[in-house]
């Protein structure tokens, strides 16, 4: 579509040739219809010791809002009169956001600051420390970060965070002469040799192959290569089978039918049916019971019928001579006597 007057149209939309200062505050201005006083930027909190992080966090969140103007006094008082209420109307939510973001402790102390400038730089000033005993500590916590029961990607993980928060404290300057890229190289090289140190000992022998690999692989192969290596361990641990208590309680023979109960048996008779606690031939027959069962070779029978007198002296006689002889009153085998009781 054509357009005779000078004004850029695209598809048909008119874009107003706006001064950038003038959009730079329509932006800083605006707000959401979500940008409620009452939001929490980020946690967790600010509590003192974890100031660096913490700010961190809290400038990408007011930029990604057009609203760090108001901290870092790239945006101060405008002397027009009708931005003056925009611009306190901004500032004041952008002190909410920050009261909202620090501890119950730290509220009340920059709860009467003016400005969303003055809060930023007394929280600077009372938490953030000096770049050398930060770089100090920094450096001590990422000598002394091992693995221990840590997974490979999550030992990593903690380790990159101190890395990212070392980097943010140095400055480097850019080089542009033909050392930088070696220098960034030797910078790579050393986070590699940080990161080998903290693996368990069951990552020896991947370690000693990546000392031993020429040219140096970058520290995101060896991550990938120790993390293949942790995988590999954990598929073998998993096809070994292991033994338990139940498992060998059923391996073992069972005697017993499937879905039969066991019956009793007795020790003394040798019959199933009754255990010795309830063996007539031990406690006794009940009263008005005739013992029906024949007799075996390891127990005496009961006979039903009295004893001749012949036959009570015979009995006598052979029972003396087994004791004058020594015999035991256990027999070790049967003894047939029936010519005794002929009669």
């Amino acid at each position: 579509m054509s357009n005779n007057n000078d004004t850029p149209v695209i598809n048909d939309t008119a874009v107003i040739n706006t001064p950038p200062s003038t959009l730079i505050k329509t932006n800083a201005y605006t707000t959401h219809y979500s940008d409620s006083p009452f939001i929490v930027l980020v946690t967790p909190l600010l509590s003192g010791d974890n100031y660096g992080p913490w700010s961190r966090a809290v400038t990408m969140a007011l930029r990604a809002k057009s609203k760090l103007g108001f901290v870092d006094g790239s945006l101060p008082i405008p002397t027009d009169k009708e931005d003056i209420s925009n611009w306190e109307r901004c500032n004041d939510l952008v002190g909410s956001w920050i009261l909202n973001s620090v501890s119950s402790e730290i509220r009340p102390s920059i709860l009467y600051a003016e400005t969303a400038t003055q809060i930023w730089m007394d929280l600077k000033d009372r938490f953030s420390l000096s770049n050398a005993p930060k770089i100090y500590q920094l450096k001590q916590s990422i000598s002394a970060l091992k693995q221990e029961g840590l997974s490979v990607s999550l030992y990593f993980t903690q380790l990159k965070s101190l890395w990212d928060e070392l980097s943010s404290i140095i400055s480097i300057t850019p080089c542009i002469c033909g050392n930088a890229k070696s220098n960034i190289d030797q910078q790579h090289q050393d986070r590699a040799m940080e990161f080998l140190q903290g693996p368990h000992d069951r990552f020896s022998t991947i370690r000693s192959q990546i000392l031993l690999m020429e040219p140096f692989p970058s520290i995101q192969r060896i991550y990938n290569m120790v993390r293949q290596e942790e995988k590999q361990q954990e598929i073998h641990d998993r096809s070994i089978p292991t033994i338990d208590s139940p498992a060998l309680q059923a391996s073992k023979p069972s005697f017993r039918p499937s879905g039969k109960r066991q019956r009793p048996f007795c020790e003394h008779c040798n019959k199933h049916g009754h255990t010795l606690a309830t063996c007539f031939q031990i406690h006794g027959f009940p009263n008005k019971q005739v013992k029906t069962s024949t007799p075996t070779s390891s127990t005496s029978a009961t006979s039903a019928t009295q004893l001749t007198p012949a036959q009570y002296t015979k009995l006598l006689a052979i029972l003396a001579k087994e004791e004058s002889g020594g015999s035991s009153a256990h027999l070790a085998g049967p003894i047939n006597e029936e010519e005794d009781w002929s009669g």
